[in-house]
């Protein structure tokens, strides 16, 4: 009596050869397939999540630190070269108090000069521009300190126009490094933000349609184990299923919540951020307007001119609380943080109060009353210039605050979460194919019996 064997009569029944494609190589085949598209979505998986990582490094670490160096250095030089012109309109306390404030914004200048020279990541793009700032300030000083000369010596006229040279290198060279520095980091950063934008998105695909047919093979394989084996149910191969879907449904939330973890540093909270600090450069240059009008009367009206220009690069209507356009506008367009909006008014309606100063300190000038202008100007009390800017300056800060909160939370958050995600996913793809293995073994074993 001849016996037949099992895989003889399994491939009787599917009318191929035995020795290709018998049962135990069929199921060998499926643990083949299901360990490969396994393999696939961890490197799917942890190559798109190394580059959200590395773009949320590039922006949380990288790009936003240099860019807000940039705009401190710029607001510090700004007030620097208005503390200047103060020196030298101002009696023997203005005197005091201006070059108190000089030497705080030198150090303040310097000081962020070399955390943006410790931060140079991307090459001369960065390194130039910090370059010709530390070189130009040095002319700069020694052109004041000749200024304060000829001032103190009594020659008003001759320091007036040492100052002129002085703010000229200023506003040409050094103010512009700044800015470009700005700009090499801002680049950066809008392409890497870009570039993850479109990586995640098209990751997700590719997420959905490996994990899709590596839940598709195991169910597949759960069919054919049916068929063959007669058992209802493979316990393995089942708990496989559920999680290559549990793999693939982390995967596809990772990408989304990593994409929208990015959207609110970069474009909810970091856009009012950088905003705010390019108005606050803008605001301390337009107070040095005001000073220089006092002090070259001369060229009073193309100071009085660039004041307005930059005033209005803040706010169309500085009268008013909620301006159409400008920089104020845009921030209060930008609203996404709880408390933001009211701090963000609070600032409209200093800068409202700041303006309103300026305005009077304009007539007193043109009514020959020099003194009592620079006294509004640059003097200390509670209801002079100074002190309705500082108001502005805090109010401003306090916006600033309220955002770059939520950008280090978002940023804090999103890289733990990254974090948590790279370490889970190769659980997850080990485990699917420990559970394949376990689920065949003791049928193959069945065949090898």
């Amino acid at each position: 009596m001849t016996t037949t064997s099992t895989s003889a009569v399994a491939g009787a029944k599917t009318g191929l050869p035995d020795g290709a494609w018998s049962t135990p190589r069929r199921m060998r085949a499926y643990q083949i397939v299901v360990w490969a598209l396994a393999a696939l979505l961890f490197i799917a998986g942890e190559g798109t999540l190394g580059r959200a990582r590395a773009a949320m490094k590039t922006i949380g670490r990288d790009s936003a630190p240099s860019i807000i160096a940039a705009q401190e250095i710029n607001s510090s030089l700004a007030d620097l070269d208005s503390n200047a012109a103060n020196y030298l309109i101002g009696n023997a306390q203005h005197r005091a108090e201006a070059m108190a404030s000089f030497e705080k914004r030198r150090v303040q200048a310097t000081t962020r000069l070399v955390d943006a020279a410790q931060n140079i990541t991307y090459g001369d793009a960065e390194k130039q521009p910090i370059l010709t700032m530390i070189q130009e300030l040095g002319r700069y000083l020694e052109i004041f300190a000749e200024a304060r000369y000829r001032y103190d010596t009594g020659d008003l006229r001759g320091a007036i126009e040492t100052y002129r040279a002085a703010t000229s290198l200023m506003h040409a060279k050094i103010l512009n490094a700044a800015l470009q520095l700005d700009s090499a980091n801002r680049t950066y950063m809008d392409d890497v933000y870009s570039d993850q934008k479109r990586a995640s998105s098209g990751a997700e695909g590719i997420a959905v349609v490996v994990g899709g047919g590596l839940a598709a093979v195991l169910v597949a394989l759960q069919l054919f184990l049916l068929r063959r084996t007669r058992r209802i149910i493979n316990p393995p191969i089942l708990i496989a299923t559920l999680l290559a879907i549990g793999f693939t449904a982390d995967l596809v939330h990772g990408f989304g919540a990593a994409r929208q973890d990015l959207k609110v540093a970069k474009e909810d909270a970091f856009e009012s951020i950088h905003l705010l600090w390019r108005a606050r450069a803008i605001a301390y240059d337009a107070n040095g307007d005001e000073s220089r009008y006092l002090l070259d009367r001369t060229n009073a009206p193309f100071h009085e001119a660039s004041f307005v220009g930059r005033v209005t690069d803040l706010t169309s209507t500085p009268e008013k609380e909620t301006p159409d356009r400008g920089l104020f506008a845009d921030e209060l367009h930008n609203v996404t943080v709880p408390g933001e909006r009211a701090a963000a008014l609070e600032m409209t309606r200093a800068f409202r109060g700041y303006w309103n100063i300026d305005q009077r300190i304009r007539k007193l000038e043109q009514s020959g009353k020099h003194d009592q202008a620079v006294q509004l100007c640059i003097g200390s009390g509670q209801h002079e210039s100074n002190a309705a800017f500082d108001r502005f300056d805090q109010a401003l800060a306090g916006v600033v605050h309220i955002n770059r909160t939520e950008f280090d939370r978002v940023i804090e958050d999103g890289d733990g979460m990254l974090r948590r995600a790279e370490l889970m996913d190769p659980a997850f793809a080990i485990l699917i194919a420990l559970l394949t293995w376990l689920g065949l073994r003791a049928r193959l074993k069945e065949y090898d019996a």
